[in-house]
């Protein structure tokens, strides 16, 4: 069904109730004098124009939210850098795009996934930590990993930079992820060339 198509299906529900209701509280016109039925006129009229204003702004308003979700998609989904929401437990609940490139799966695989499955060996301790800390401390947090690519079975250093809000469903760690790959191996040159 395509949102005009549910638009209008509302409106006729609206209608229909609004008919059930006005036929039960239908005043008698008969006995009424001309300044009251004009006097509801008048009045039926204002409710009329109101209600257009209320429809406007409605309209409006729908129209700001669509397009500061197109703005937040587009700021969110293609960051230069991965963006992930997860829980307590390591669960990703929310993923960008930037995020699922550097795991090498499609987004949509991704949620319900525990993070931890893409940590390279004893950098698993280092996560389980930054996450405990996060949760206990309730301050930002960051920490350095390497995380492996499931696609191209590459490996690359990141940083985590991660903070804790409150969202409907509960505490949710929102995590900024930023390759740091090239920094390492320059650092690594250095000590090898020193």
């Amino acid at each position: 069904m395509t949102k005009k198509e549910a638009e209008l299906v509302r409106s006729r529900t609206l209608r229909q109730r609004a008919e059930a209701e006005a036929a039960s509280a239908e005043p008698d016109i008969k006995s009424m004098s001309y300044a009251d039925i004009a006097e509801l006129v008048h009045e039926l009229q204002v409710l009329q124009i109101e209600l257009q204003m209320q429809n406007d702004e409605l309209r409006r308003t729908e129209q700001e939210l669509t397009e500061s979700q197109a703005r937040y998609s587009d700021l969110y989904d293609f960051a230069p850098v991965g963006y992930f929401t997860c829980n307590s437990r390591g669960i990703m609940m929310e993923v960008n795009l930037s995020a699922s490139s550097m795991l090498g799966v499609e987004r949509m695989k991704l949620r319900r996934k525990h993070f931890q499955q893409f940590v390279v060996g004893e950098d698993g301790d280092t996560i389980h930590k930054h996450l405990q800390d996060i949760f206990r401390e309730e301050i930002p947090q960051s920490c350095e990993i390497r995380i492996k690519n499931v696609r191209d079975e590459t490996q690359s250093h990141v940083q985590l930079t991660s903070i804790l809000r409150e969202t409907p469903e509960g505490l949710r760690c929102r995590t900024a992820m930023t390759d740091i790959t090239e920094r390492k191996e320059a650092e690594e040159g250095l000590r090898e060339s020193t």
